[in-house]
């Protein structure tokens, strides 16, 4: 009973070995003509061993019909929508400011739109104060003032250095997001 056992899983085990070294016959030699145009262009002769490793290494990423003859990437950067942004945490900073500095009138009405923070105030004098205090202490913003109204828009530096940077970001997302590609 244990020689029919004993051949039972000697058939399965060897089986698997056989199916092994094909399998590694297969691996080894499926790219010969890779190894041979290597040594080639290498103007060297490999060793088993490297023709082994040559043969089942993979360069890092194969380039497809499409890539090979060029693919457009159409990158929709939302610039508009940074500078927005920036204006709403400006506007959080002013606010802040306002209270530290124990302003009494604080604006009415605050929103961003086109590309600017409109501030209204419920009279002159504290619109005159409040945007005296603005051009003093944010730097980077740029202000008008027409009656109990203030606009506000992000100076040109800060606006290009925004634009700028939103771009550069989008590029280094897709650069790391595709490998490393150069573009």
């Amino acid at each position: 009973m244990t020689s029919r056992v004993g051949r039972f899983f000697l058939s399965k085990f060897m089986f698997f070995i056989l199916l092994f070294v094909l399998g590694l016959y297969f691996l080894v030699s499926i790219d010969t003509k890779r190894v041979t145009r290597l040594e080639e262009e290498k103007g060297v002769k490999f060793s088993f061993f490297q023709k082994v490793w040559e043969s089942i290494s993979m360069p890092r990423l194969k380039l497809g019909i499409d890539l090979r003859g060029g693919t457009y990437l159409i990158v929709g950067v939302e610039i508009e929508k940074a500078i927005e942004n920036r204006l709403q945490g400006e506007s959080k900073a002013l606010d802040q400011l306002f209270k530290r500095n124990k302003f009494k009138d604080l604006p009415s009405k605050k929103e961003v739109s086109n590309l600017s923070l409109i501030m209204d105030f419920s009279d002159e004098e504290s619109a005159k104060v409040c945007y005296n205090f603005i051009n003093k202490e944010i730097l980077s913003l740029k202000s008008t003032r027409k009656g109990t109204q203030i606009i506000s828009v992000l100076t040109p530096a800060e606006d290009q250095r925004i634009r700028i940077g939103s771009v550069e970001q989008a590029v280094n997302v897709l650069s790391t997001r595709l490998g490393g590609l150069v573009f």
